[in-house]
């Protein structure tokens, strides 16, 4: 069972969806489940890739407005549009490092 953005609590042998407060009592036996998103990352958003970004924005992850703005992927009919993307992702800003607090052409 995959779910996201919840609490998922089995109690007395039953998955049991929580979208806020846990206030039920565990005992000998329940399980809790508690599932987040990731953090950081590694590189620029716009070289994940488009398909990946998709994925993130079928599970709740990712708003098609974020996708656009922060990845560079533009989606329509439930579908990366590539051409789009391409043309998006070719205006990208340029890329620094970040380092103590701010961005820099090199690290060292």
């Amino acid at each position: 069972m995959v779910e996201t953005e919840s609490q998922v609590v089995e109690l007395a042998g039953e998955l049991q969806r929580v979208l806020s407060r846990l206030f039920s009592v565990l005992r000998r036996g329940d399980i809790l489940l508690l599932e987040t998103g990731g953090g950081g990352g590694y590189g620029h958003p716009f070289d994940r890739p488009a398909d990946h970004v998709l994925h993130d924005i079928r599970d709740g992850f990712v708003s098609i407005d974020a996708a656009r703005r922060d990845y560079g992927v533009v989606i329509g009919n439930d579908a990366v549009d590539h051409a789009a993307t391409a043309s998006l992702r070719a205006r990208r800003s340029a890329v620094k490092a970040f380092y103590r607090k701010g961005y820099v052409d090199a690290i060292g």
